[in-house]
């Protein structure tokens, strides 16, 4: 887990996805984005989990290239804001979503919110944006791992 600001507590941090191995996360660190205790992604991603496994399915499979390759945006199961330093998993059949953005600081992508099948693919990159925003603003020292 990463603190983002022992001294102060913001309530933000970065949390590991659960089952995704390190051979999964040799070029990226992936981690989940929990704000005042509580990571309503890794909430979401359970859901998925359990009512549609072929998206979660697809939607890991994206999150461990992403892990593995230097420069994802390239690749097909990931897509760039154009608005925002946002990128997205998408799934190939449907606008189901997880976003995230980059700490090269640390070296990792910080998953921030999902968009589930049929809600507004722009509103989701905004959401995301704010979250990024929330969680740079709340790091007023450098990031270290604890």
């Amino acid at each position: 887990m990463v603190n983002v600001n022992p001294k102060v507590d913001t309530g933000a941090l970065l949390r590991e996805v659960p089952g995704l191995t390190l051979s999964h996360q040799t070029s990226w660190k992936i981690r989940l984005l929990q704000l005042q205790g509580r990571c309503q992604t890794l909430s979401t991603l359970q859901q998925r989990a359990e009512t549609h496994r072929d998206e979660f399915n697809e939607i890991m499979k994206g999150v461990r290239l992403v892990g593995i390759n230097r420069l994802p945006p390239g690749l097909p199961s990931v897509e760039k804001s154009c608005d925002f330093p946002i990128h997205a998993v998408r799934v190939k059949w449907g606008v189901a979503r997880l976003f995230y953005f980059y700490l090269p600081e640390i070296n990792t992508a910080v998953c921030t919110n999902c968009i589930p099948p049929g809600d507004d693919i722009p509103s989701g990159y905004a959401i995301a944006e704010q979250l990024r925003r929330h969680f740079l603003e709340s790091a007023s020292q450098p990031l270290n791992f604890t």
